[in-house]
């Protein structure tokens, strides 16, 4: 097989936009790209990409794998219609999408699982009982021994509970070819809010779609590949460094400009 740069995660990964950090991530290594990231996916599902891949006939024991996570309170589960996963996130996010007049199935799996869907996320996936970043993370490190021959880089792109990642920090450790990068200082959806000079615009932009690809800015997607790549030639985790993005981009939500700066 050939050497790829293999790629999961959710929206801040998704994608092959030429002005995205993986597309030019994968410019600087020279390797052509597979990216299993899809908007909104919980960790499970990338968990699950990531296993079927690696056992797969088109892995490669060179590949460099990196590995966005996300938010752990985000629901998976098989018998979802399509090949990306729902977040319940608040009742009126939901209640816009029921009022829809026509019903894909996806919507359909909606009205007939929400309740369900509902009591995991607020019990099953509770935060203060969850630890599935540091359970995500921990088997990522254990399959990134067994497979030497391959690098696993770990991207924080929205951060699970504070006790979660001070697990993540106090008990898995880099290893030559596994580069956890919590010691960053903030997750991407930080660095996301602070490209505009209130979150609260940032925010906005959000609920709005985000004309931003995978929600940065393109001199962050820059920045951002920058600093992958000197993680994985130089085998060094303190080449992530989050305090290096650039800030306050946006004076105010306006999603003309935004849109304009992502083409």
């Amino acid at each position: 097989m050939t050497k790829k740069l293999v790629i999961f995660g959710d929206s801040f990964a998704e994608g092959a936009s030429e002005k995205s950090w993986s597309h030019r991530l994968a410019a600087q290594l020279n390797l052509p790209t597979v990216n299993f990231a899809r908007i909104g996916s919980a960790l499970s599902f990338s968990l699950i990409k990531f296993l079927e891949y690696t056992c797969s006939a088109n892995y490669d024991q060179e590949d460099i794998i990196v590995f966005n996570t996300t938010v752990t309170n985000r629901v998976y589960v098989r018998s979802m219609p399509q090949d990306y996963i729902w977040r319940y996130g608040p009742m009126t996010d939901w209640m816009t999408r029921m009022m829809r007049r026509s019903e894909d199935a996806c919507q359909k799996w909606e009205r007939e699982n929400f309740e369900s869907a509902m009591w995991a996320a607020h019990n099953v996936y509770e935060n203060s009982i969850n630890y599935e970043l540091t359970k995500t993370v921990s088997l990522l490190g254990n399959w990134a021994k067994v497979h030497r021959s391959n690098s696993v880089v770990i991207l924080p792109g929205i951060n699970a509970t504070p006790l979660d990642k001070k697990l993540c920090e106090n008990l898995i450790s880099p290893d030559d070819n596994f580069l956890p990068l919590f010691s960053g200082n903030t997750d991407l959806l930080r660095v996301a809010h602070y490209e505009f000079r209130k979150e609260s615009d940032s925010i906005k932009c959000m609920a709005n779609g985000d004309g931003r690809v995978n929600h940065l800015s393109s001199v962050n997607h820059v920045c951002l590949s920058d600093m992958i790549y000197n993680v994985i030639i130089k085998n060094d985790v303190t080449k992530y460094n989050t305090n290096m993005f650039v800030g306050n981009i946006y004076d105010e939500y306006n999603a003309e400009l935004i849109e304009k700066d992502a083409k």
